[in-house]
């Protein structure tokens, strides 16, 4: 740590063009370092921009002007705040800060700086399909300019860390994605019937990229429109909503566009069963995604795809498995779990044993520790 503050004493900036509400990531890091003693402020300033602006503006020059013109404004009120910032020990870069992490550093000179890389714009690109060639380079660069430019890299798993440079993957640290406290409340005002009287309710949200499987899931719904006591709620927008819409032939499905971050915990929590990713593209087998996370702190029962990364997080069972990519045995299994309440009781139970594991504090654990060695 750097040698003018008290050893006992850590403090960090949490910094950058970050997107609480699209990315809550940031606040499982933020409130963890919090309980595990640190003294934490924010210095953010949103850029108003998705992560599919930022891809297409790799490839539109129209996109990429607009992107700068949002970067210049975010930077000047980042700017314009440094004099209240202080002096550091640490300063936290959220994610997808590939810019940010350059001014970091030349605002914070000699402090640590924590990137929150998780997963890179170039991978983002080649997992949702939207590029090639001249795309993928000038993207890959702006990555490796941006892990050089970092003391310390965080990632969401240790097969994602595998996939970093070298010089990178030696400074990186695996922090799970985890949950807010607020997903973990609402577990505890919410509890949804999982008897043979009323339906089970199965909720899925997210973004509707090809990790998210979401077509695998219409058509288990379309597989299911024989099932009574299942029923369905679709959230979010993205490039495979119009197909998942199109297959869900006879489902009993809710279709919603949005939900506001500070109401998505209870909604989730009011559902029996929480969907997670059934993609079948590289990266669904390396990431845990906070659906996940959250569906077993909401006290959902989560079905997900088996991949490596899944059986990682899994302990006694907290989650049940399907083959990537097989509507079909997604429908199976959610078939038994409906006509099975003990079964599926169980399950959430089990998911909420094991949700307890990375609250905040438990998931920057190790964080925490390497950050005050």
């Amino acid at each position: 740590m750097p040698e003018d503050h008290n050893e006992n004493s850590h403090t960090a900036l949490v910094f950058g063009s970050y997107d609480e509400a699209l990315h809550p990531r940031i606040a499982v890091i933020r409130d963890g370092l919090r309980a595990n003693g640190w003294t934490v402020s924010e210095l953010n300033a949103p850029l108003g921009a998705s992560t599919a602006d930022k891809v297409s503006a790799a490839g539109s020059l129209g996109g990429a002007v607009r992107l700068v013109g949002q970067i210049i404004r975010s930077w000047w009120r980042l700017i314009l705040g440094r004099r209240n910032a202080g002096s550091p020990d640490v300063v936290l870069v959220g994610y997808m800060g590939h810019f940010d992490v350059h001014l970091a550093k030349v605002l914070f000179p000699g402090r640590i700086i924590v990137l929150d890389h998780m997963v890179g714009l170039t991978e983002t690109v080649r997992d949702r399909g939207l590029g090639s060639g001249l795309k993928f380079s000038l993207l890959d660069a702006l990555d490796r300019a941006a892990l050089r430019c970092a003391t310390v890299v965080l990632v969401d798993t240790t097969l994602q860390a595998e996939m970093l440079p070298e010089s990178a993957r030696a400074k990186s640290v695996a922090v799970p994605v985890g949950a807010t406290d607020a997903w973990y409340e609402a577990a505890e005002n919410n509890c949804p019937s999982t008897t043979d009287t009323e339906p089970v309710k199965v909720v899925f949200y997210g973004l509707y990229t090809p990790l998210q499987g979401a077509p695998i899931i219409g058509a288990a719904i379309s597989d299911l429109s024989d099932e009574p006591n299942l029923s369905f709620t679709m959230i979010g927008t993205g490039q495979d909503l119009d197909t998942t819409k199109s297959l869900t032939a006879n489902g009993r499905v809710t279709w919603i566009d949005w939900v506001d971050s500070e109401d998505l915990p209870a909604v989730v929590a009011s559902h029996d069963i929480c969907l997670g990713i059934f993609g079948e593209t590289p990266k669904t087998q390396r990431v845990v995604p906070n659906k996940v996370y959250q569906g077993m702190a909401a006290g959902c029962a989560v079905v997900s795809a088996d991949t490596p990364a899944m059986k990682a997080l899994a302990v006694e069972g907290s989650f049940e498995a399907v083959p990537t990519g097989d509507h079909t045995e997604l429908a199976r299994a959610l078939r038994t779990l409906a006509r099975n309440p003990d079964q599926l009781r169980e399950l959430r139970n089990r998911s909420r044993k094991v949700a307890a594991t990375f609250r905040p504090a438990s998931a920057t654990l190790n964080l925490h520790r390497i950050l005050t060695k």
